[in-house]
């Protein structure tokens, strides 16, 4: 560590060549450097800084430079700051300490700092009362004020570059009516350039508060927007006995920018807070300033993207608004506190630039895109994001397909049977092919896009595995797992003809397990039943058109983002049956809101296994809308036609109303589901009753 000692040489300025700085800070940088500095005021001219230069800081020998004087508006006096419930008179005012620099640092070369000075109702620099020793002419109009400074041409010759005071202009008695003073700033500035100062503000009739003010680095030279308290205290600070330089305050006095983004500030000030004791106390509190928030994607170099392209790199145009612009924090933060962009519909974002704080450039992959028109999201490090309408960019192109025949079909041996699948898609209409069948389709059945066609011969029946792929030129294909499930003519039985009126029962019962048959192949219609055999069908049957239930406790889900349209609440795959079913599904949920929002929540059924899933159903449940944050939820219950064959699974989702402006999530959120499950007697052949009752007819 080196000491630099003496930098005033002569305290009463008696000397020649004494003048230094007084109470020197030392400037706080963000980055690596080979000079740093020391800033004061002068130690003997009213109106000036010093500033000095510290080469190779960091180093075995760094060395000083001389003093470096800075000019600047006239500044003599800081007062002692009145406060509402002061019994103390002069002396239990709050101590403002003096006109030294609270702090200091630099930004793009570019210095920043302040201090607590005594104005008059124009803010021009003047005595106090309280100091008429050193201090004079005295001026009755003083109050107290907040002077900042921007000093650019550091390893110059610097120079002010902006200045501004913060003070109240009210041309009234500053020691008896309702004029705020201001004291001890905490001044900082983010990686945009939008600077903060936090401060103390009291006055005669007015309480010791915690406050702020700030500017945009947009805004015109030396304006600060109105000062704004962040506390509202009506709390009395009387304590310790106060003498000729009050009571002392402001020690906790401070503004820091965040090290996660470099965006939000924080600043932490001191206030008169509630307490038991008459004389009062202090506090402080701290709070979360939020720079603005990007600014909105509004123009593109390109407005279409084909489908399927690799990499297309254009640059995305935003309106500015109040000091809305894009930022992406330097390489020395966090990976995760870079500007982002997301596209909806498949695009992938691969690389961003941030040129300046309206223009990016944006690389994306249309590989996995969907065509049509696409939301583009832009999200600042510190988290704040801003979209278009969905209304300008375009992915172009074929849409991939997707199969929407169903997944399983029942034919009978014998009888002919045909199956045509069907997909959706873009303009060009898609190839479906059959990939595999296990076992293999038999003699008599073939497979000519897009039909399965032919006549199953007796000893085929049972359930074919089949693969379908379909392509359109786009990716990616799509695939489905189908079910044909093949049933022998009246239940396999040789003994039961399509002539007898009992046929499609004999089936029934056969198909739903109710009846195993005499033996394997024969149904003996005209054995008796005995009371052994028809309580094992009777249990059967009831086992058959019982409902199956399935219920959850609640669950939970976490936290969700609407944005990522999340499943939750997701079942297992139920085992499949050779008969059609219905499920009834009553869903709840419910969420903690993070933030207005107005969400869609879905019930989802899907068939077969997720891998390569396909959505049969998909209800739209009642609207979940916050005003603010807490719980808010929603319930439902939805009728699912199950066809046979299939593994049915069940799960919920969630997305973000486009149209509406706000910006929540689920902090956390929980759902139940109950699940009950009904055979029926109906679908496709050969489960449908005879179009007409009939009965046996006698011997």
């Amino acid at each position: 560590m080196t000491v630099f000692s003496s930098l005033i040489s002569d305290i009463t300025c008696a000397a020649p060549g004494a003048n230094g700085p007084y109470a020197p800070q030392g400037v706080d940088q963000f980055t690596a450097v080979t000079e740093g500095y020391f800033i004061g005021v002068s130690a003997c001219v009213a109106g000036q800084l010093v500033m000095r230069r510290v080469i190779n800081p960091a180093t075995a020998a760094p060395t000083m430079s001389a003093n470096i004087l800075v000019n600047v508006s006239n500044f003599l006096d800081v007062g002692l700051q009145p406060h509402l419930g002061n019994v103390q008179g002069p002396n239990g005012r709050l101590d403002a300490s003096d006109t030294r620099l609270m702090s200091a640092q630099t930004r793009s070369g570019i210095l920043y700092t302040a201090h607590s000075i005594s104005v008059d109702a124009t803010g021009a620099g003047v005595c106090s009362i309280d100091h008429a020793a050193f201090c004079l002419p005295t001026n009755p109009a003083a109050r107290n004020g907040i002077r900042w400074y921007q000093l650019n041409n550091l390893a110059g010759a610097p120079g002010v570059a902006q200045s501004g005071t913060v003070f109240d202009s009210a041309a009234t008695d500053p020691q008896t009516t309702n004029v705020r003073w201001f004291s001890y700033p905490g001044i900082q500035v983010n990686g945009q350039g939008h600077m903060a100062i936090g401060f103390t503000a009291s006055g005669p009739l007015q309480y010791a508060n915690a406050g702020f003010t700030g500017r945009l680095a947009s805004d015109a030279p030396g304006v600060t927007d109105p000062p704004s308290l962040y506390t509202n205290t009506s709390a009395v600070y009387n304590v310790g006995t106060g003498g000729a330089n009050g009571i002392r305050w402001g020690d906790f006095s401070y503004t820091s920018v965040d090290p996660n983004d470099d965006q939000t500030m924080w600043t932490i000030q001191v206030y008169a807070q509630a307490s038991s004791t008459p004389l009062g106390s202090w506090g402080v509190r701290v709070a979360r300033l939020v720079a603005p928030p990007p600014a909105t994607p509004s123009a593109y170099s390109i407005s279409s993207i084909p489908a399927g392209t690799a990499s297309t790199t254009f640059t995305l145009t935003g309106t500015s608004t109040s000091g809305s612009g894009f930022f992406s924090s330097p390489g020395n933060f966090s990976t995760p506190s870079h500007l982002t962009v997301q596209i909806t519909g498949g695009v992938t974002v691969t690389d961003v630039a941030v040129l300046d704080s309206t223009h990016l450039t944006v690389t994306v992959s249309t590989v996995a895109a969907t065509p049509g028109l696409k939301v583009v999201k832009v999200i600042n490090p510190d988290g704040q994001f801003a979209q278009d309408a969905g209304l300008i960019f375009t992915v172009t192109g074929t849409a991939a397909p997707y199969f929407t025949s169903p997944n399983s079909f029942v034919c009978a041996v014998g009888v002919p049977c045909n199956f045509a699948f069907t997909t959706g898609v873009g303009p060009a209409p898609a190839a479906i092919a059959l990939t595999s069948s296990v076992p293999p389709l038999p003699g008599g059945v073939s497979y000519v896009d897009p039909n399965l066609s032919g006549t199953f011969p007796s000893g085929s029946q049972g359930t074919y595995t089949l693969t379908m792929t379909a392509s359109n030129g786009t990716l990616p294909n799509a695939v489905q797992t189908f079910k044909l499930i093949v049933t022998a003519s009246c239940g396999g039985f040789t003994d039961v003809t399509g002539a007898d009126i009992f046929c499609n029962g004999t089936e029934w019962l056969k198909n739903r397990g109710i009846t195993l048959g005499c033996t394997a192949t024969t149904y003996c219609p005209s054995d008796a039943v005995t009371r052994g055999a028809m309580a094992l069908f009777m249990q059967r049957l009831g086992d058959v058109i019982s409902p199956n239930s399935f219920s959850d406790n609640v669950l939970p889900t976490g936290a969700l983002t609407l944005d990522n349209r999340p499943a939750f609440c997701t079942t297992g795959n139920f085992p499949s049956a050779n008969f059609p079913r219905v499920a009834w599904i009553t869903w709840s949920f419910d969420g903690n809101a993070g933030g207005p929002l107005t969400a869609r929540v879905w019930s989802q059924t899907t068939f077969d296994n997720f891998g390569a899933s396909f959505i049969t159903n998909e209800a739209n449940l009642m609207r979940v809308t916050a005003q603010g944050t807490g719980w808010v939820g929603t319930s439902a219950t939805v009728k699912v036609n199950i066809p046979a064959g299939s593994q049915p699974n069940f799960r919920l989702r969630t997305d973000r109303e486009v149209s509406t402006t706000t910006s929540g999530n689920f902090i956390t959120g929980r759902c139940n589901i109950g699940i009950l499950f009904m055979s029926v007697n109906g679908g496709a052949s050969p489960y449908d009753p005879p179009p007409v009752p009939k009965e046996p007819v006698p011997n």
